[in-house]
């Protein structure tokens, strides 16, 4: 299925087929991977406001983990910061792109710009990014700020 691969989609039914399956937690947990964190997190920026597509973006990353079997820890699951940055990497690329043509042209277009699985070590040393603190919480960081919003 080709939605479920890291590969730029072809169809909005493509990204449809991964939503739909990350929202009924049937999607497996090896497609669970950067482009469909991404993807998920792109949908949830463009039907909430931003603070509220935090919040629904943490809630949803935690459902489909219990869901699946990924068990949150200290040093593993969901990562706070991690999520933070990505949601606010949706943000600027919503306000860039506010009328996409598509879903897929979106998507691929957001994977483009900010699908670096590495990006936000351009902004965070490793040792603060993966801290314990920036996993349970948000933490500023320490390389570089955020462009604004």
């Amino acid at each position: 299925m080709h939605a479920l691969t890291e590969s730029p989609f072809q169809t909005d039914d493509d990204v449809q087929t991964l939503l739909t399956a990350f929202h009924h937690s049937v999607l497996p947990r090896s497609a669970w991977n950067h482009q469909a964190h991404m993807t998920v997190a792109l949908s949830i920026g463009r039907a909430h406001a931003p603070d509220v597509a935090l919040t629904s973006m943490r809630e949803a990353i935690n459902r489909f983990n219990a869901a699946v079997g990924i068990v949150s820890t200290p040093d593993y699951g969901y990562h706070e910061t991690i999520t933070a940055f990505y949601m606010h990497a949706v943000a600027l690329h919503i306000r860039g792109h506010p009328r996409p043509t598509s879903a897929a042209e979106d998507a691929n277009a957001f994977m483009s710009e900010w699908g670096r699985p590495d990006l936000p070590l351009d902004f965070y040393s490793k040792e603060r990014l993966f801290s314990r603190e920036a996993r349970a919480a948000f933490v500023s960081p320490d390389l570089q700020q955020l462009p604004d919003t």
